[in-house]
């Protein structure tokens, strides 16, 4: 197959093998070789402008403030950031009006809660010692799929909340990070391979990929319901970004490497997280799906007055470009 090398985009299209790391890479007061982590974006599905996403604290001090794990708000045209609260794996509600989130209780166990943008508010939708994780907003905004650990008379697997009454009911006793259709009508997961469910625990699955030979990280259905964009590992090969058909299962990849992909409202672009080799940190980054131009959206100095962050190098690249199979 015919791929492209990880390079630098310059400004007349050509690429360029990116520059090695300098070994004085790092961030004054920080611990060497510390990596500043950007993941888990979700994408507004009524502001194409505005993308919900953790990141993790990268100082003690930091941590006390905001806590480790922390749901953070970007403007994607401005680059603009903003602190939300502490907690990971945001997730929309379909009017934009609160996110879905997990934090931990003290006792360990992972919750779920909700938070109004417009006025802060916050409320906690579960509790107890079982850690619920995972929390993806149903489209017609009554119900949160989520992934349990099991315990308290709950089983392990997959549930359904409902945000009427806050009743739950599980669909099955397996699967990782579940995603809705468009309709909500099924839920896909994922690991080893990818299947799609029915709401009912006695509806039939259907599996797209198995595994191996692929092992499936994590995925997202797209608005326009013909396809999911998953990242996987194929065996002996290098991960890979990449999306599947649903009627045909034609796997399409994008990109080498990426990770936890989610979709603009229209399904014409994706937000991924990514590690970028050059400054040795997790990012977040924004995939045209045709064209496949990719654009940095987060980086390390963000979080950071400009006086206390070094220039990792001198060619980080502002927009780049990896490896893809020119075939498909």
């Amino acid at each position: 197959m015919a791929t492209l090398a990880v390079g630098c985009v310059n400004d007349d299209g050509g690429s360029e093998p990116p520059p090695p790391t300098p070994a004085s890479c790092s961030l004054r007061g920080h611990v060497e070789g510390s990596i500043v982590v950007d993941e888990e974006p979700d994408w507004c599905p009524s502001d194409a402008s505005l993308l919900v996403f953790k990141h993790h604290a990268q100082s003690l001090d930091e941590a006390r403030v905001r806590g480790w794990s922390q749901v953070w708000l970007l403007q994607i045209s401005t680059r603009t950031r903003t602190y939300l609260t502490e907690g990971a794996m945001p997730s929309w509600a379909p009017d934009g009006s609160e996110i879905a989130f997990m934090r931990n209780s003290d006792d360990g166990a992972g919750q779920i809660w909700a938070r109004v943008l417009a006025t802060g508010e916050e409320r906690q939708l579960t509790n107890g010692r079982t850690t619920r994780a995972s929390p993806d907003w149903s489209p017609e905004g009554t119900r949160i799929l989520y992934q349990s650990s099991g315990g308290e008379g709950e089983a392990a697997g997959l549930w359904i909340l409902n945000l009427d009454d806050g009743g739950r009911r599980p669909i099955r006793a397996w699967g990782h990070a579940p995603t809705w259709s468009p309709t909500g009508a099924r839920v896909a997961t994922f690991g080893p391979g990818m299947y799609i469910l029915g709401t009912d625990p006695s509806d039939s699955i259907t599996t797209l990929i198995d595994a191996p030979p692929y092992i499936v990280g994590d995925g997202k259905w797209s608005p326009l319901g013909n396809e999911i964009a998953f990242h996987h590992l194929p065996v002996d090969e290098p991960r890979y970004l990449s999306v599947i058909d649903i009627e045909t299962r034609e796997i399409t990849r994008l990109l080498r490497w990426g990770r936890q992909p989610t979709w603009s409202p229209d399904g014409k672009q994706l937000a991924f997280a990514a590690l970028d080799s050059v400054s040795n940190t997790e990012s977040l980054y924004r995939l045209d799906r045709n064209t496949r131009e990719c654009e940095r959206l987060t980086f390390v100095c963000d979080y950071y007055p400009p006086d206390s962050c070094y220039k990792f190098c001198e060619a980080v690249p502002e927009r780049c470009e990896w490896a893809y199979d020119r075939e498909r």
